[in-house]
């Protein structure tokens, strides 16, 4: 879409606000996991993770592609890492790892899992 394909180009040069304008524009026409993911990524850098979180599971619940899911699915569980949200974070590393096929990033997936499972859980 051009809204999602500008939102790009404002993020590129630093203009954030404005790319959230357009993606807002083009999220109340139609749902797209690829703008809300865009959106998410964008709170994220603003500092602002819970609403980071937000947009992924809103991207998530308008049924991604199984590889734009894969890639809602990380940015997700990493943030709840980041965050000490343990339960919901081991949740979505677990779901990744049952969607990914047998490779270095799925290695990359059960590695966290583990250092997760070691450490003590907080909720």
């Amino acid at each position: 879409s051009a809204y999602l394909d500008r939102a790009r180009l404002l993020r590129k040069l630093g203009r954030n606000p404005e790319a959230l304008g357009d993606l807002d524009r083009m999220l109340a026409l139609a749902d797209d996991p690829g703008g809300a993911f865009l959106r998410a990524v964008i709170r994220q850098e603003q500092g602002q993770p819970a609403l980071a979180i937000e947009a992924w599971d809103k991207a998530l619940a308008n049924q991604p592609t199984p590889q734009q899911r894969i890639r809602l699915l990380l940015a997700r569980a990493d943030q709840l890492t980041k965050l000490g949200r343990e339960v919901p974070a081991l949740v979505g590393w677990k779901e990744l790892l049952e969607l990914l096929p047998p490779s270095p990033e799925q290695t990359r997936v059960k590695d966290r899992l583990e250092e997760m499972q070691v450490k003590p859980r907080k909720k």
